[in-house]
């Protein structure tokens, strides 16, 4: 078990949140078959609620058939939007700032993306503000995925 399989399954479970209308509404998700996704990984499904709740701000309340997840704060961007800023915190902080590790984990997230989520990714950033543009390039320096150089 790795910390990219935690981040993988991770990336899943807010992908389906995201899907579900969160982070405007509460979303409720079986809690046997999240259990039993966890284990099939070898993860701990209490690790992965523990880190959405203190990194993810996605608190969580389980009952007997179902786990509903909520917001600790509002959000400060539409379902819709893909926030880079928070993936690159996610994967710095899996990868423990290895620029190698870093890259590799990224391009193995995006691997397991489906397409739709490729092209909302591409569309979000066509969108971007310049000021937005520049700061993500500037992120991509700091973690290693862009050459200081250019």
């Amino acid at each position: 078990m790795s910390e990219q399989d935690y981040g993988g399954f991770i990336v899943k479970i807010i992908e389906t949140l995201q899907k579900n209308g969160f982070p405007e509404k509460k979303v409720a998700l079986p809690l046997e078959k999240l259990y039993e996704s966890a284990y099939d990984r070898g993860l701990n499904l209490n690790k992965v609620l523990e880190y959405l709740k203190s990194e993810e701000k996605i608190d969580h309340e389980k009952t007997t058939e179902k786990i509903i997840f909520s917001s600790l704060e509002e959000a400060s961007t539409t379902s819709s939007d893909f926030d880079w800023s928070k993936a690159a915190d996610m994967l710095q902080k899996m990868s423990g700032g290895n620029p190698g590790d870093l890259l590799k984990q990224a391009q193995e997230i995006m691997s397991k993306m489906p397409p739709e989520q490729m092209q909302q990714m591409m569309e979000t950033f066509k969108n971007m503000s310049p000021e937005k543009k520049d700061e993500l390039v500037k992120q991509g320096k700091d973690l290693g995925f862009i050459p200081k150089d250019t």
